[in-house]
């Protein structure tokens, strides 16, 4: 008879036992953790996200300081510049001819049969029945005469015109520019022929000047824009 004895091996060995091997027993429960380590170094920056969307506005901040005060501009243009100016390049084309010439002050008012002598700054003389008269340009309406159909005209400026012609010349001059070649009936500050003119045809415009052809009278007038009052019956041609 065998009595089979036993020895214990530390665990995870093989032990030999009497006519057999024995393989050790399973591991045990596991210990407690130990101690934790040192940080390790840090790894490289990640790849840069995708950006997010935009935030609120922010309030509106607060107003700043007033800056600096700009240079003066240049000074408005005033009626000298687009109904005087205009009307007396007219008169220095009609010295020597005889005109009929229409103003806005009575006594004078109109002078027909007037010889135009000579056109100096702001006045105009004339000759009306051997009487030499000086005229204010300035207060001409209107100079009408057969050769007047010839005259040249000045024309306005590429800069649009400020002051007071940009609200007493300008809109006559494009309301005119509109119907060229249209019969109409002009009211003026004239006193005389150049009045009230009817029935006459639009020739054509210039800065402060219209050339009106009056049918009627067998006459062309220059007429100052800046002297108008109204206009009526526009007729197509």
């Amino acid at each position: 008879m065998y009595i089979r004895r036993e020895r214990t091996y530390p665990p995870c060995r093989v032990v030999k036992v009497i006519h057999s091997y024995h393989k050790c027993t399973q591991p045990g429960p596991p210990g407690p953790p130990g101690p934790e380590g040192m940080p390790g170094l840090t790894g490289p920056p990640g790849p840069e996200g995708t950006q997010g969307l935009p935030g609120p506005e922010g309030p509106e901040g607060p107003e700043g300081p007033q800056g600096p005060e700009g240079p003066q501009g240049p000074p408005a243009d005033s009626l000298c510049d687009c109904c005087y100016e205009p009307m007396r390049y007219v008169l220095e084309q009609l010295i020597g001819e005889t005109v009929t010439l229409s103003t806005t002050v009575n006594p004078g008012g109109e002078y027909n049969n007037a010889t135009i002598n000579s056109v100096s700054t702001g006045l105009l003389n004339i000759t009306v029945a051997n009487d030499d008269i000086t005229v204010s340009i300035c207060h001409i309406a209107g100079v009408a005469a057969p050769e007047v159909r010839n005259v040249e005209l000045l024309q306005p400026p590429l800069t649009p015109r400020t002051g007071d012609c940009a609200c007493c010349e300008t809109p006559w001059r494009v309301f005119f520019d509109s119907i060229i070649g249209y019969s109409v009936d002009v009211v003026s500050e004239g006193i005389g022929s150049l009045d009230f003119i009817q029935n006459a045809e639009v020739l054509s415009t210039g800065e402060g000047i219209v050339i009106l052809d009056i049918t009627s009278a067998d006459d062309v007038a220059a007429l100052s824009l800046c002297k108008i009052k109204d206009v009526s019956n526009v007729t197509a041609p």
